[in-house]
């Protein structure tokens, strides 16, 4: 009797971990500004900071700093979202995880959102580096 009702609390806090929204909820959280954390053993290039603006109306915009000082940013691109866990970004400016890359490249991705109390996008799943929202 324990034994299932531990099992069914378990189960439900796996499925409340990551949800599933609707289409309209997912607009409205993915929505926003969102920043690269790259602290936590994640190895970008030689990014110092990356930021993303993601708006309502699907329009995407980029800032992205080198270490060297190199700025690159955009700000008419585009972004979408596709069911139940994707975010499709136009136009993002990339380093494809090379350490030895020098500039970015722009590149048309689809990237994983993680839907929890806190949306996370996820770059890569094993490197560890992921775009936070900012409040």
């Amino acid at each position: 009797m324990f034994r299932l009702a531990g099992i069914l609390t378990c189960g439900l806090v796996l499925v409340g971990c990551n949800r599933n929204p609707s289409q309209a909820e997912a607009v409205r959280e993915l929505s926003g500004h969102w920043v690269l954390h790259t602290e936590r053993d994640c190895t970008y290039g030689p990014v110092k900071s990356d930021e993303l603006r993601l708006y309502p109306d699907g329009r995407l915009g980029q800032h992205l700093t080198l270490r060297d000082g190199g700025k690159y940013d955009s700000e008419n691109e585009h972004w979408s979202f596709t069911p139940p866990s994707s975010v499709g970004l136009e136009s993002r400016w990339d380093f494809h995880f090379s350490a030895d890359a020098k500039a970015p490249s722009k590149e048309s991705e689809s990237l994983i959102v993680e839907f929890g109390s806190e949306p996370v996008i996820v770059i890569d799943p094993d490197s560890n580096c992921f775009y936070s929202k900012v409040p």
